[in-house]
């Protein structure tokens, strides 16, 4: 459950970390794909941090969604 706890990115901090930590996760839980390899995680890792869009350095606004997918019941939906 989620608790409010600001973490990570909202609260200073490198959220790269915490996003390892939650694919540890899922390959504990072993619900990854197929495809999944450790060469596809460090992909993974490495785009998490360099993607222009899905970056998690970077937080994102409401309008920044609407307008990505131009879409304005998108907020709603993610």
């Amino acid at each position: 459950m989620w608790d409010s706890r600001r973490e990570a990115l909202y609260a200073g901090e490198p959220p790269l970390p915490n996003f390892k930590m939650f694919l540890d996760l899922l390959e504990r839980d072993d619900i990854t794909p197929e495809w999944w390899s450790s060469e596809k995680r460090k992909q993974l890792e490495d785009m998490a941090v360099t993607d222009r869009w899905a970056n998690i350095n970077k937080s994102v606004t409401e309008e920044a969604i609407i307008a990505h997918y131009n879409d304005s019941t998108m907020p709603m939906k993610i």
